[in-house]
């Protein structure tokens, strides 16, 4: 049995990250200002 829970997969085996998740942080285009390094702070971030 497994689930997702706030981006993470819950399963037998333990918690990982949803690969799907991961895929869409790989495909975000290079930042280039502040602002976008921000961004990807946040996305990154959170999947510490």
């Amino acid at each position: 049995t497994e689930g997702i829970v706030l981006g993470h997969k819950i399963s037998s085996k333990g918690i990982e990250v949803d690969k799907a998740k991961l895929e869409v942080i790989e495909k975000l285009p290079p930042p280039v200002n502040v602002k976008g390094i921000r961004s990807f702070l946040g996305h990154a971030g959170f999947y510490r």
